[in-house]
């Protein structure tokens, strides 16, 4: 890990002046290192360690700006009793996330995809009590009071009435000789042009535009009100160096505009620069690398040099001098930059040195790095390397107190285990429960209608898969009574029911995207990574109750984002229901998220990108879709989970002399049923406390 930043070891000179800008982003409402989804403490998360971060980093710097970069609002428990309060008019007067917030004293901030989750009207309710400003350039609000744009100047008063498009924050600061100089940064914000699509519950209330081409609209304006030096919120990731229109992760293009200086990244919840948790650390397999974030770094067009300790990226032949992505020195084009993880577990900390000429201010030097909350010991351990901020905990301990008595209360009865531990390997009881759920309450809903007796599939996917949130990021309850804080673990999203008519050729391009999560395996590779990186287990949904082979052999149809990487490639053999084949113009009617067909919508895998017909799920008396839990709620009220369905109805095609490797949870060795359906071999712990698997094929 780096030592903090020094900066006496900047170069000394009457016109420079040093800076500390420290960034958040992705906090998601952990606010507390609490997981209330297991109840208990969670070292890996928690902005009231981050807040002590922010507290001794501002101690040893003169000059220092505070940002977020969105996604604040969603993510935990907490969150969606807030919402739900807030919607029957007994909400607090301020947010616990903001609550905390403004206890540190933000600078400035910008909202994410997932801050609309509860709606605009709710985002804008919280935002009122935030004593700091919002910049989000690339927003437009078509439904403003009085035909007003949300793009309009900010009105009187501590938070404009709407998001401004630029902000303009005059500092005083102090130079290297201890004369007081006036400076005036500008601040741009900008969040994923996809935020209408994913939040579907927003219709048409707001476009969000291209990032780069905002940046490029508003900046003369910012540069001529006066600002000096330009900072860019982004809750993007940071993408390609030459990305498409409307890309999702364009934070390296928007570094590569002239008049951009620093750039605070977001959304991909990855570390910028990479961060090693400690001293031994090693490159994985996708699912929970120890050099955090250099996995997100590898295959990026324009991305230099990364090593670690065995793990190698190199930048094409022909790439420029200056690299697009710079792990080393942590840059973009050239910008410092930096991306803080997500959740709260890594404070983003940029030390710049600012030099005026004749021609203004400007960056001559600059560091970037990510300071960690926690730290990982040689067998696995996680333990906080700060304590909890006092006053963040003193200010949201009674939201706490009511959200553990909320989540005890018991919802419904399993009869087995639940665990995710094997579910991209297999059919898993989770996946199981939430998709006969769903299918259970759209055939009711049909009945009576004129959709009666179709046949009703299911999609649905792990949430809790390990990954970079480490070797206890899985849904595992054991049997017995299930209570609320269960349901969440199961479907920690604030999704919707949704379901849609699809024809056989529809549903088999849904499973290619999914199963384009797998690695290619040449035959006769042993122990090859199974798992794709770059690759959110979120994206794995499989189709119930189909039976079908994945052909491994074959390469991946899709990428990350849905895009062809291969268009002519098919993975998925076989693909029957109840023993007999699925025909391409054969109807079905698939109960999914709302999220989720919003998405593959979005990236043409449905019909095309035209709207397919969607059936209307609402009760007469409701204005909206039921909410996934309330549905998984419902479901366990009347049928308590049974045991696991039988036969398997998906698995991979035989590759004899093949194995994969897969890695998952040490606690997966307890569930031996599962083990001895898949027949693998335990080859131990890694280093980072995940256990890995020879799975042969």
């Amino acid at each position: 890990m780096k030592s903090e930043h020094d900066f006496q070891s900047f170069a000394n000179s009457p016109f420079h002046v040093h800076l500390r800008i420290m960034a958040t982003a992705d906090l998601h409402m952990h606010i507390l290192p609490y997981d209330y989804t297991a109840d208990r403490p969670n070292h890996r998360v928690g902005f009231a360690r981050t807040a002590s971060l922010i507290r001794a980093r501002r101690s040893t710097a003169a000059n220092h700006l505070l940002f977020d970069v969105g996604d604040l609002l969603q993510g935990t428990v907490m969150g969606d009793l807030d919402a739900t309060a807030r919607r029957q008019g007994l909400g607090p007067a301020i947010h616990p996330m903001i609550k905390a917030l403004n206890e540190m004293g933000y600078d400035a901030a910008t909202i994410g995809n997932h801050d609309f989750s509860y709606g605009l009207r709710h985002l804008q309710q919280v935002l009122r009590g935030a004593r700091h400003p919002v910049a989000v350039s690339n927003l437009e609000h078509r439904h403003a009071p009085d035909g007003a744009s949300a793009m309009a100047p900010p009105l009187p008063g501590d938070v404009p009435a709407q998001f401004a498009p630029y902000l303009l924050l005059p500092r005083q600061v102090q130079d290297t000789e201890g004369r007081t100089r006036q400076l005036t940064f500008g601040v741009l914000g900008f969040l994923p042009p996809q935020t209408a699509v994913w939040e579907s519950h927003l219709g048409d209330s707001i476009i969000v535009q291209d990032i780069v081409a905002s940046a490029r609209k508003w900046l003369p304006e910012l540069r001529a009100a006066g600002a000096d030096i330009v900072i860019a919120l982004c809750h993007s990731g940071l993408g390609e160096a030459c990305p498409d229109r409307g890309a999702e992760n364009a934070a390296a293009a928007l570094a590569a505009l002239d008049g951009i200086d620093v750039v605070l990244a977001g959304h991909s919840h990855q570390l910028f620069p990479p961060h090693a948790v400690n001293e031994d650390a090693t490159a994985g397999d996708g699912q929970g690398e120890r050099v955090l974030g250099l996995h997100a770094l590898a295959g990026v067009a324009g991305a230099g040099p990364v090593e670690a300790r065995g793990y190698r990226a190199e930048a094409p032949d022909d790439a420029p001098v200056r690299s697009a992505i710079d792990p080393v020195n942590g840059t973009l084009f050239g910008k410092p930059a930096v991306q803080p993880g997500s959740n709260g577990s890594h404070l983003g900390i940029i030390d710049l040195t600012l030099a005026r000429t004749e021609r203004g201010w400007h960056v001559a030097d600059h560091r970037s790095e990510v300071a960690a909350i926690f730290s990982v010991g040689p067998t696995g351990e996680v333990s906080p390397t700060v304590e909890s901020c006092e006053r963040v905990l003193a200010k949201v301990e009674p939201d706490h107190r009511s959200v553990i008595k909320h989540i005890r209360r018991k919802v419904g009865y399993s009869h087995r285990r639940l665990h995710s531990f094997f579910a991209r390997l297999m059919p898993d009881p989770v996946s199981c429960l939430v998709a006969r759920a769903q299918q259970a309450f759209v055939e009711e809903h049909l009945r009576g209608g004129p959709d009666e007796g179709a046949i009703v599939l299911a999609a649905a996917a792990p949430f809790r898969t390990g990954g970079l949130a480490g070797p206890d990021n899985y849904t595992d309850i054991a049997p017995g009574e299930l209570t609320l804080r269960n349901i969440a673990d199961i479907y920690p999203f604030p999704n919707r029911l949704s379901a849609v008519s699809l024809t056989g050729r529809q549903v088999l391009e849904w499973l290619e995207c999914a199963v384009s999560a797998y690695n290619q395996v040449p035959h006769g590779a042993r122990d090859h990574p199974l798992l794709r990186e770059r690759f959110p287990g979120y994206n794995f949904e499989m189709v119930w109750p189909l039976e079908f082979r994945v052909d491994l052999a074959r390469p991946a149809r899709y990428d990350a984002a849905f895009q062809f990487a291969d268009p002519l490639s098919h993975r998925i053999r076989g693909l029957r229901l109840a023993g007999q084949p699925v025909e391409p113009e054969q109807r079905f009617i698939v109960a999914a998220s709302d999220y989720r067909i919003n998405r593959l919508q979005a990236a043409r895998r449905l019909a095309g990108g035209k709207p397919v017909p969607r059936i209307d799920l609402r009760a007469p008396d409701e204005l909206s879709d039921p909410a996934m839990r309330d549905v998984l709620v419902a479901h366990l009220a009347r049928e308590p989970s049974s045991p696991p369905p039988q036969p398997r109805r998906w698995g991979f095609c035989p590759m004899p002399g093949t194995s994969v490797s897969f890695a998952t949870a040490p606690r997966a060795r307890e569930c031996t049923d599962m083990l001895e359906v898949l027949g693998v071999e335990d080859l131990g712990d890694r280093p980072d406390g995940f256990a890995l698997l020879r799975v042969n094929l």
